[in-house]
């Protein structure tokens, strides 16, 4: 199971309307999603694997995040507004993993010290333009079946803002995931 399927089940022509009014179908919202997975998978990224998404509000986050799921890897949203040194320091707590970067996220990556910056695999998302990056709309989506993910499987990282310490991450499961799904839809 993973989030991702919920966007199996809309009809493709319905609409979803973004942060800034734009509307989008799902069918677009699978295929950029479909492009980040094998994107991602070209980059060598696999079940469990965490990933880093520096995108926003915005269609590059859902893309990001959803591609991510898709691939059975474990999404980590991190601000792309934070100061560089904020950023660099979440990937460097997550280990210094892939990441997903989309148009919001490209100056947060571009003021990565050049070490930190050197050391990233970078997946640019539909609408993003990156020196380097691997740019995920060179890609057919991936529409092959979602990566099986038990419900306690890892899916996301979320950093908490700690009041007396640096923010870390949190851990979500799939399971934590599809009960909140059930209980957003019930009301």
């Amino acid at each position: 199971m993973s989030l991702a399927s919920v966007l199996e089940r809309p009809d493709p022509a319905a609409t979803a309307r973004g942060a800034d009014g734009r509307r989008w179908t799902y069918a677009d919202i699978r295929a950029d999603a479909g492009r980040v997975r094998a994107a991602l998978t070209a980059a060598g990224v696999g079940p469990g694997a965490v990933v880093a998404l520096l995108a926003g509000i915005s269609p590059a986050f859902v893309a990001g995040y959803h591609g991510i799921l898709a691939a059975g890897a474990v999404a980590a949203p991190c601000n792309p507004l934070a100061p560089a040194a904020e950023v660099a320091r979440e990937l460097a707590a997550l280990g210094a993993p892939p990441v997903v970067v989309g148009a919001a996220g490209v100056p947060a990556v571009a003021d990565l010290p050049g070490p930190v910056r050197a050391g990233l695999s970078v997946v640019a998302a539909p609408g993003a333009v990156l020196a380097g990056a691997l740019a995920a709309e060179a890609f057919e989506p991936d529409r092959s079946p979602l990566v099986a993910r038990s419900p306690d499987d890892l899916a996301v990282l979320l950093f908490t803002s700690g009041t007396g310490a640096p923010p870390r991450p949190a851990m979500v499961s799939h399971g934590n995931l599809e009960v909140n799904q059930r209980q957003v839809l019930a009301h």
